[in-house]
């Protein structure tokens, strides 16, 4: 042992630094990995990235119309790829727990947080269809919010994520992609033949480019979320228990069920319907980040003040680098209404074995300043013309370093003459 030469080991890797060939073992090594990566990355692209070419694969009705539907059962075999090995990995009971869970998506999304489970779920949704992520990518990340977050109601695989969105989704949800230049809807993402060219401004429309920077904006209609609580969490006997409170007459206002504007709906009190207020604002969803998401959030009058937020319906959200326009995003909302004011909903009475037909009203929008500017097409508040009740010039005051102060005045008259007029 001790005449053993020992012989100093030369430089790591010397072929990445001299002129020297590639051992053999190293190169077979090397191509063998290229290979197996090449092949991960060939299967994972598969997911999101078929999401624009697989849409000709709906069973889609031909006609280009706004209530047209996504079927995001086909979707998620079609677009996402999942196979079969994605299916041996899980216990079908965990298939039966999305399907119950379906109710509990306006819960927060993990204890005292302000975001709801289903804004969660759509927020996610809207981050892979931006930055068009492979399964694998939406698998990293799920398990990295189940780091960050405390325990939180999202599921941690992939398949169990893509399961509980085709339940929520199926035949519902509708996603609108719109003109990067004018704002205007030009198709639906289910729309077998899509246009080339938007309508309103004669430009060029590349819906593939669209979707992927985020020029679109998704509508979950009210009728079927509405069905599943009334039908599942019984929300009507709760109802009609608080309406009985304001059968009795008040010198005073209690709620905004004793309100001028609910009182002039017609037999509300003492019937099946509803009333809804809604909310629309914009969320950054960066820190110093154009890009925002505008949801449409409903709450139900009817129920009892600590119940109201343990309900709320999202039924819209605008993703974009732009505020979104209002006369595009609100058009299907305000569609839907329509008809629910008018028709209302049917849903089956499980305790009285019996179908009730509930009708909607829309009574009251709760925004803050720059949204409602935006909601009511009026000028914002800092501009001129910007009262929302008159339309006199106000009076301008001169401030340091340029800005100034228009300051409104009492007469409030005008512009609600010119409203009635309309």
């Amino acid at each position: 042992m001790a005449d053993r030469i020992y012989k100093k080991r030369g430089t790591y890797n010397m072929f990445l630094r001299t002129d020297e060939p590639i051992p053999k073992s190293t190169f077979y090594s090397k191509r063998k990995l290229s290979e197996s990566q090449h092949a991960d990355d060939t299967d994972d692209n598969t997911s999101m990235s078929a999401f624009c070419d697989a849409v000709e694969n709906f069973s889609c009705e031909t006609s280009p119309h706004i209530d047209e539907d996504i079927h995001f059962k086909d979707l998620e075999f079609d677009c996402i790829n999942v196979d079969s090995t994605d299916y041996e990995d899980n216990d079908t009971s965990q298939n039966d727990d999305v399907k119950v869970n379906l109710a509990n998506l306006n819960e927060p999304l993990y204890p005292s947080s302000s975001v709801s489970l289903l804004e969660a779920y759509i927020s996610i949704l809207a981050f892979s269809l931006r930055h068009n992520i492979t399964k694998t990518c939406m698998q990293d990340l799920l398990q990295l919010f189940n780091v960050l977050l405390p325990p939180s109601n999202l599921p941690g695989t992939k398949h169990l994520f893509y399961s509980k969105l085709s339940s929520l989704f199926d035949n519902s949800t509708q996603v609108y992609i719109y003109c990067k230049y004018c704002f205007e809807t030009v198709c639906l993402l289910s729309d077998k033949h899509k246009s080339d060219i938007c309508k309103e401004c004669l430009k060029s429309f590349d819906f593939q480019d669209s979707m992927k920077q985020g020029f679109f904006f998704m509508y979950m209609p009210l009728e079927p979320q509405l069905k599943l609580k009334f039908q599942y969490q019984n929300l009507m006997h709760n109802i009609k228990k608080y309406k009985r409170i304001f059968e009795e007459p008040s010198s005073s206002y209690r709620d905004i069920l004793d309100g001028e504007a609910y009182v002039k709906i017609k037999n509300i009190k003492y019937s099946d319907n509803i009333s809804l207020q809604f909310n629309i604002d914009g969320i950054p969803m960066y820190i110093k980040s154009n890009y925002q998401i505008w949801p449409i959030q409903c709450m139900i009058n009817e129920l009892p003040p600590n119940e109201r937020k343990d309900h709320i319906l999202m039924c819209g959200l605008w993703f974009g680098p732009h505020k979104p326009n209002m006369n595009v995003f609100l058009k299907p909302f305000v569609t839907e209404l329509s008809n629910l004011s008018q028709s209302g909903f049917k849903w089956l009475d499980a305790a009285n074995s019996k179908q009730i037909v509930t009708k909607v009203f829309p009574i009251i929008c709760s925004s803050d300043a720059q949204a409602r500017a935006a909601i009511q097409n009026f000028i914002q508040y800092n501009g001129k013309y910007g009262c929302g009740f008159c339309s006199t010039l106000e009076n301008e005051l001169k401030k340091a370093k340029g800005s100034a102060v228009f300051i409104h005045c009492n007469n409030h008259s005008l512009k609600f003459v010119l409203l009635n007029n309309v």
